[in-house]
Order: C-alpha cells, then structure tokens, then sequence
C-alpha cells in the first residue's frame, strides 16, 4: 500500500511540475523540458508523434517562433499512480493568427507515467483547431 501512495504522490508532482512549465509556455526554456520528461518520452498530438526528449526540445523550439505570447490554464486533473488526464484551455497570440489577437484553444492530455507516453486530445471545431495548428504549430 505505502507503494501505492508513494507512486501517487509523485504522479502528483509531476502533474504540478507539467502545470507550472506550461502556464508560461514562452517564458520558459527547451532545456527545462529535462525536469519533467525522460529521453525516451513519447509525446503525440493530433498531428505529431515525437519520440525522444531532444525531438521534442528541437519541436517545442520550432513550435515557439512566431508565438508573441502562449500561456495555459489547467483545469482539476483526474490522477492516478499510473496515469494522469489534464484538461487545459491555451491562450495564444501569433503573428500570423488574426492580426497578431488572441487565440483560445481547450483540450486534454493523457499521460502515461509507466511508459511516459503523453496524448494530446483537442476539444475545438475543426476550424479553429486546424487554423491553430496550420499557423502556430507546424514547423
């Protein structure tokens, strides 16, 4: 049982520490990525399927350019000893995106922490998921 509790309490602080890096996407550095993801993290959205932690750097350095500010909110996750589901709304401005204004995104990330394998789901319209992800996401 004291396994179990150990296993969920570190779940629990990696969830925060994934929280705290993401609040200000922008603000942070690529090499901070180490302190949360192991090297052979595999992290999958709807249109990526990145495979190691320096993937993953270079990509979220890619990602960042023409990002004039990005920050997320995390709504209560649902935690366990082996995995984690974090909803989240991103708010993002980009300088190819509505004249530099404003952008929302919702969306949950599923986390395996025994494989340390993530899943991103996007829960918008088509249209603004693909607007989003066509114009500050792709490299």
């Amino acid at each position: 049982m004291r396994d179990i509790v150990e296993e969920a309490m570190s779940s629990q602080t990696l969830v925060k520490e994934l929280q705290t890096y993401y609040q200000d996407f922008l603000m942070r550095d690529p090499a901070d990525l180490s302190a949360i993801y192991s090297d052979d993290v595999v992290f999958r959205d709807p249109l990526y399927r990145i495979e190691g932690l320096s993937a993953l750097k270079a990509h979220f350095g890619e990602m960042s350019r023409g990002l004039t500010q990005c920050r997320f909110r995390f709504e209560e996750a649902s935690i366990t000893h082996e995995s984690a589901c974090l909803p989240w709304y991103m708010n993002y401005s980009h300088q190819s995106l509505k004249g530099g204004g404003r952008c929302d995104c919702g969306a949950a990330a599923w986390c395996d922490f025994r494989i340390r394998y993530f899943i991103t789901r996007i829960f918008t319209t088509w249209v603004q998921w693909s607007m989003s992800r066509c114009l500050c996401w792709v490299p």
